[in-house]
């Protein structure tokens, strides 16, 4: 798979916490406002709409209109999620959706599917940290 990482979303993962700071500025700069950047960013990370409330209402603030970095990170995610999910993927979370007798829309699902895929991708990297453990262990008890 080749896809082209855009700008905004390697800023966010290689720069997190500037980018949280970042966001931070545009309602407070302090505590609760880098609350509000981390809670912003994890909410469009799982397919949160961009005017969602619920981040400022869970720590008691008035809502504003997101900044223009946070909109184009949101735009980024919707496009990448549809390049990164394979579509068996989408299809396990649409069954697990039909048996919880959730009605996700289509963009929840693509989002649902993409956390099942990062998952799998943190259980493969301890594996593979795991193994490369016990082969250097291995390895040092046989020379």
């Amino acid at each position: 798979m080749n896809i082209k990482v855009p700008g905004i979303i390697r800023e966010m993962v290689t720069n997190r916490e500037a980018f949280r700071n970042e966001l931070s500025i545009h309602t407070t700069e302090n505590e609760i406002g880098i609350k509000l950047g981390k809670s912003l960013v994890n909410a469009l990370l799982y397919g949160q709409n961009i005017s969602t409330r619920k981040c400022f209402e869970e720590i008691g603030i008035p809502f504003e209109k997101a900044p223009n970095k946070l909109k184009r990170f949101h735009d980024a995610m919707n496009i990448l999620v549809k390049q990164v999910v394979p579509k068996e993927d989408l299809e396990i979370a649409k069954a697990r959706a039909t048996e919880k007798k959730s009605h996700k829309p289509p963009r929840r699902l693509l989002f649902s599917a993409l956390s099942d895929l990062t998952a799998r991708v943190e259980e493969q990297k301890l594996i593979a940290g795991a193994l490369t453990h016990s082969h250097l262990q291995l390895c040092t008890m046989v020379s």
